[in-house]
């Protein structure tokens, strides 16, 4: 089919066209079609600008956007896919499982609350951040996690956690099911508070090592 003719040439070949002059085109809209790029490659013209083209490698988009209604699956994994489920919402799944969801108002990691690892890694940490889905659990520096909702390992720095405050104080809150401590730095000063909330007159605080309690502030 010759764009400057008006015939079908039965068992012959087309010119290679151009961007400007694609050699399979329409009546009335002439720089509209495909043309040969090069050897083994066809480009995709749209008012005479290149949208995709495709050679022996695979589909390239050349420019403006790649418009799909759904889904991105992955070649004879049908679990396994890129999907818009919705308006403003994105989601990854793999193997059947929500790994990563967005919208516009959340980000959420294992939606479906499966067993599966979250690592995050540093220049020399391969664990700088980690949770364990199994355990219910996040450990820093470390994927060793027995002990605790979270584990800080520093390696070899002495200095394992740092928490800071701009305000004039800084606290830490230990709280369980019937009351709450406080450690406060104000100042100068460091506050080792039993009972925060002053919720048992009886409250105490207790040095004790192995096991043995060695003083008692009361």
């Amino acid at each position: 089919i010759y764009a400057t003719a008006d015939y079908l040439n039965a068992g012959g070949t087309n010119p290679a066209g151009s961007v400007g002059a694609p050699s399979i085109t329409f009546i009335g809209d002439e720089d509209t079609g495909l043309y040969r790029k090069g050897s083994g490659s066809v480009g995709f013209v749209s008012d005479a600008t290149e949208i995709a083209n495709f050679d022996s490698n695979g589909i390239t988009i050349s420019s403006g956007n790649l418009i799909i209604p759904e889904k991105i699956i992955h070649s004879g994994d049908t679990n396994t896919f890129l999907t818009f489920p919705s308006a403003d919402s994105f989601r990854v799944q793999i193997g059947g499982a929500q790994r990563i969801d967005l919208d516009t108002s959340t980000t959420v990691f294992n939606d479906d609350g499966g067993s599966v690892d979250f690592r995050i890694e540093g220049d020399t940490d391969t664990h700088l951040f980690f949770v364990d889905g199994s355990a219910d659990a996040i450990g820093f520096g470390t994927s060793s996690i027995s002990n605790g909702k979270f584990v800080f390992n520093s390696g070899t720095s002495n200095q394992v956690a740092n928490f800071v405050s701009t305000d004039a104080g800084a606290n830490i809150n230990l709280t369980d099911n019937s009351a709450r401590s406080t450690i406060e730095q104000s100042g100068t000063d460091l506050k080792i508070i039993s009972d925060t909330d002053a919720g048992d007159a009886d409250s105490t605080i207790k040095f004790q090592v192995d096991a043995s309690t060695k003083m008692t502030l009361d």
